[in-house]
């Protein structure tokens, strides 16, 4: 008895009405689509689970050109008999009537096989119709084939049954049928349960990311808290000042809270720094700018930053002897950066009342740095693990993100160095690192601080006159805040064409200026402000922007001095002093736009 599924029908389709233009338009653009899609699965398939090749390809086919039944046929005996049989559309009840699932090329199957060529019958009905099948075969109103073929070879059949809307199947049914057969003639159809080399290498990468994603949740994890908690502080702080109902606070309170403020924003500027220099990392863009540097000037700079930390945390801090110290080729503000990470890092993770100290020690081609501590230490483990992005050391609670040392270890490599490091566990730890001599002389204007807090005198004997030129309000305010608290005379403006307007009507000592106004590029206006004084203007530049080379443009364009947004006041008024006195006491005149 002949096997007949259940969604089979009784008879031959009916004829389908004849659609409209525009159905036929859509219909034909979703066929295309679909066996687009199917290709496209194919391929994918053929890469990462060959073993399910010819099962999901008899489904997508069946679907795509609307058979009740699709199968593959492969002839893949010893002696070339029939073998794998993959067959989609067969109902519960009849997918056991063909036997061991293996039928014999016969009949036509046989002979469309034998045809070397895609074939499309119809006028299959009644059932039989003159069509030899294997014993349990669905009968066939319709038929569609094309032959596997590998090396001129026929290796099997890839055939479907029974068109669904139609009482036979299409032209361009044929062409898609036949173009599916030449792919599986090239796919490697394995029914062994070897892995593939790609998928192998899949589940290693899978691994891995899933490793990442994991360090990537516990980074955004502690991203959240330090954020959130400094953001924290910074407002409560921000509330007890300015708050009418805590009027009370006396000033040395004011003062305390001050302090606070400032020790959390700094430590949400250097977060931000390490993000960005993170992302410039993995971009390849992260790079150094080397240059005679003096060290005991960078020292200077460290310490400044060092020394309150370690005094608050109980730290005993130690710098060393620089007489006769030889300058280096290095970047300064790289090199200050990875100076403070270190010596922060040391601090951090000694106990109070212990020690950590700067060593130096010079050969004739290099000096090493060297940051010691008589801290935690760090197991064998976890010597290599910390230099990675977001790894903290097992234990380590507390600020940070674990991004520093990574970053550090960087700059140093791209310093023609590498950053190394021994320890031991409750006995403290070592960093250190190697940068090349210089012999050159140090460059004429160095882009840091020199000189004090007060005022400086500018043309007429009375503290300078400085134009202050910043598009934002609270900037603005604050840097006029800062040098009319050091006894400046201030003006500040928004905008380019509102500085060329103050300096037209009263002249300056100096501008501080800064580079992305709204009405364009301040250095651009450099030349004019000066073409519209009649004596020395001394130019700050300060940008905000760490990434690009705005201090060589800044230079370039014919500022005295260079700051990086945001910048301490103390750093604020040295270069304004510096750049005062320079002009003051006879720079080269500059040139006139």
């Amino acid at each position: 008895m002949t096997a007949v599924p259940e969604d089979e029908a009784d008879g031959p389709a009916p004829e389908a009405a004849p659609p409209r233009p525009e159905v036929d338009d859509q219909v034909a653009i979703l066929r295309t689509q679909a066996q687009r899609l199917v290709r496209a699965n194919l391929a994918l398939l053929r890469q990462v689970r060959p073993g399910s090749v010819l099962q999901w390809m008899t489904h997508d086919i069946r679907t795509v050109v609307g058979a009740a039944h699709a199968a593959v046929l492969l002839l893949d005996g010893p002696d070339g008999s029939p073998g794998t049989f993959v067959y989609s559309g067969l109902a519960r009840n009849a997918a056991g009537a063909i036997p061991a699932e293996r039928p014999e090329a016969h009949g036509l199957l046989k002979e469309a096989m034998e045809a070397g060529r895609s074939m499309r019958v119809a006028g299959l009905w009644p059932p039989g119709g003159g069509a030899t099948l294997p014993a349990g075969h669905p009968t066939v109103a319709s038929f569609v084939s094309a032959p596997l073929i590998r090396h001129r070879v026929v290796i099997g059949l890839l055939y479907a049954t029974n068109k669904r809307v139609a009482h036979e199947f299409t032209v361009e049914d044929e062409h898609f049928i036949a173009h599916m057969a030449a792919e599986l003639g090239r796919t490697p159809l394995l029914t062994s349960a070897a892995t593939p080399e790609l998928v192998d290498r899949i589940a290693v990468t899978s691994q891995a990311l899933r490793k990442e994603m994991e360090a990537t949740r516990s980074f955004l994890s502690s991203l959240s808290h330090e954020l959130r908690g400094s953001i924290a502080g910074i407002l409560v702080s921000a509330e007890l000042i300015s708050d009418p109902a805590y009027e009370n606070l006396d000033e040395q309170q004011v003062r305390a809270v001050g302090r606070r403020i400032y020790s959390v924003a700094g430590n949400l500027l250097a977060l931000v720094d390490n993000l960005l220099d993170l992302g410039r990392l993995e971009a390849g863009r992260l790079d150094v700018r080397p240059q005679p540097v003096d060290l005991p000037a960078v020292f200077d700079d460290v310490a400044a930053v060092i020394s309150p930390l370690a005094g608050t945390a109980g730290v005993g801090i130690e710098w060393p002897a620089t007489a006769g110290v030889p300058r280096v080729l290095a970047d300064p503000i790289r090199l200050r950066q990875v100076l403070v990470n270190l010596l922060t890092n040391a601090v951090k993770f000694t106990a109070s009342g212990g020690r950590a100290w700067l060593e130096i020690a010079a050969d004739p081609e290099s000096v090493c740095l060297t940051v010691c501590d008589t801290g935690r230490g760090i197991p064998p483990s976890e010597m290599e693990r910390i230099f990675e992005p977001f790894e903290r050391g097992e234990g380590v609670h507390g600020q940070g993100v674990g991004l520093g040392l990574a970053i550090c270890r960087r700059i140093v490599e791209l310093h023609g160095s590498r950053l190394e490091v021994s320890s031991q566990p409750e006995v403290g730890s070592r960093f250190w690192f190697r940068l090349r001599r210089s012999r050159e002389p140090l460059p004429p204007r160095l882009l840091r601080p020199s000189g004090g807090q007060s005022a400086v005198p500018g043309q007429d004997g009375r503290a300078a006159s400085i134009l202050v030129v910043e598009d934002d309000a609270a900037s603005r305010q604050s840097i006029s805040d800062v040098l009319s608290a050091a006894g400046y005379r201030v003006r500040s403006v928004a905008t380019r064409s509102g500085a060329l307007e103050a300096i037209a009507g009263a002249a300056a000592d100096a501008v501080v200026l800064d580079v992305q106004l709204p009405d364009g590029n301040g250095l651009e206006i450099i030349g004019s402000l000066r073409s519209g004084v009649d004596r020395p203007l001394a130019v700050v530049v300060l940008s905000a922007d760490r990434i690009g080379d705005t201090a060589e443009r800044a230079m370039a364009a014919g500022c005295d001095r260079f700051g990086l947004k945001p910048i301490a006041a103390r750093d604020l008024l040295g270069l304004i002093a510096g750049a005062v006195e320079e002009r003051r006491a006879g720079s080269p005149a500059p040139p006139r736009s």
